[in-house]
Formats: structure tokens, sequence, C-alpha cells
């Protein structure tokens, strides 16, 4: 059974050495990403996603599924793939397993 992504708007942010995506400016939800479609630019405080690079902080539209429980976490820091399921210090729960794709960085006027 294949299950439905939903369309999310919020932020990427650092806080505490930790990637979160923010909803509402006050739900901090860890992103769960495929080991192939997020990096993150700590230089340029940008991640790309799946080939779309944005922001930190900058409001996006994307997708995903909420999941109350997680088992592992997932993101590619320059050429190395973190991949340590004993790593939760970052973890939410409920986290977001993200699509893999930013659909539109939001343009404010």
């Amino acid at each position: 059974m294949r299950e439905i992504n939903f369309v999310l708007k919020g932020k990427y942010v650092i806080k505490d050495n930790c990637l979160y995506f923010v909803q509402n400016d006050d739900k901090y939800l860890s992103p769960i990403f495929y080991p192939d479609r997020a990096i993150l630019f700590e230089n340029e405080q940008a991640i790309s996603v799946n080939g779309t690079k944005v922001k930190l902080g900058e409001e996006v539209v994307t997708s995903g599924i909420i999941k109350e429980r997680i088992g592992s976490y997932y993101l590619r820091k320059g050429d190395i793939v973190i991949e340590d399921p004993e790593n939760t210090a970052c973890l939410t729960e409920p986290a977001i397993f993200m699509s893999g794709r930013v659909v539109n960085p939001l343009v404010q006027k």
C-alpha cells in the first residue's frame, strides 16, 4: 500500500546543531531524507533538497509524511552520508519523512 505525501509549509533551520523543519514558527520536526536527496551547505547556510537549494530560514512548500515513530536518520553532509540509527540526539517524534523535493520556495514581497 502506497502512502500519500502531504503538502507542508515551513522552514529548514539549525538549532542546537540539529536540522529541523519548523512549522508555524513553533513546531520543530526532524526532517528525514533519503540518503541521496539532501545536502547541507553549512558555509552557505543552505540546504539542497533533490537539487533545489534553499536558504535556511526561508519559507518553503514541500511534501512529506509525518510519522509518530521513526527508525533512523539520514543526511548527507558534503560527501559523507550519515546513517546512524543510534544517533538520536536530534530526532523528534513525530518526525517528517520528506518526499525529497521542495515544491516551491516562497517569494516574499
